[in-house]
C-alpha cells in the first residue's frame, strides 16, 4: 500500500495509495530516522494531495524552483543564513 526508497544523503522516492494515507506519516518518520542530511528532499506528483498534506504537516515545504519537490532543512546546521522579516523573532521550542 506504500513504499519508499532512500537515496543518501537525503532524498526519498515514495508512493502511498490514497486509501492508505495514514501510512504517509510512517514513511516520513522512517526517512527522518534513516538520514542525517541537513536537507531532505522528496519528489511527489501534484495529484498526491494526501502525501503532500502529510509532508507539510512534517514541516516540508515546496521548493520554488520545482513545486513537485518538497524539502525540509534543519536550522541547526543550515548552510545559509536565516533572515527573518522585521519584527519577527526566532527562538527554540521546548518539546514538553
Amino acid at each position: 500500500m506504500a513504499w519508499g526508497g532512500i537515496r543518501l544523503p537525503g532524498s526519498l522516492t515514495v508512493q502511498v495509495a490514497p486509501n492508505y494515507s495514514e501510512l504517509s506519516k510512517d514513511i516520513i518518520d522512517w526517512f527522518d530516522k534513516m538520514t542525517e542530511a541537513n536537507e531532505q528532499k522528496i519528489t511527489v506528483l501534484e495529484t498526491e494531495s494526501h502525501l503532500i498534506s502529510a509532508l507539510e504537516d512534517s514541516l516540508f515545504s515546496q521548493a520554488e524552483e520545482a513545486p513537485e519537490v518538497l524539502t525540509k532543512i534543519s536550522l541547526d546546521s543550515c548552510p545559509f543564513p536565516v533572515k527573518l522579516p522585521k519584527r519577527f523573532k526566532a527562538r527554540h521550542i521546548n518539546g514538553s
